[in-house]
């Protein structure tokens, strides 16, 4: 089974030396086509984010996927660095749908 998902990685206190290191152990796990880096300003900390969408397949779970990524960070990175993946599922997305049928067009042409 498939899922499709939008996944945001963002690293923060990463080894500055070893950034592109954790940007292809990030790559080789999911499709994270848009990468932007920061400082943190509370900490002053380096912050590497990267989005991208794809499908969870074979059953793994979102927590599954998010642990797994976290380790390949640290381990690329050498140490401790803080990991946060927000996991949203694209096929269940709160939506509004909007139709307009003939009386509402009939309204509408009155006003």
């Amino acid at each position: 089974m498939s899922r499709p998902f939008e996944m945001t990685l963002k690293v923060c206190g990463y080894d500055p030396v070893r950034k592109a290191d954790v940007v292809k152990a990030a790559e080789d796990i999911w499709n994270f086509d848009n990468w932007w880096d920061q400082k943190e300003a509370a900490s002053g900390k380096d912050v590497l984010c990267g989005c991208g969408q794809g499908n969870l397949v074979g059953g793994e779970e979102e927590a599954d996927f998010a642990e797994r990524l976290a380790e390949a960070v640290w381990k690329v990175n050498g140490s401790f660095c803080e990991v946060t993946v927000d996991a949203t599922a694209l096929e269940s997305i709160p939506y509004d749908t909007f139709v307009f049928d003939e009386e509402e067009y009939k309204k509408m042409q009155r006003t």
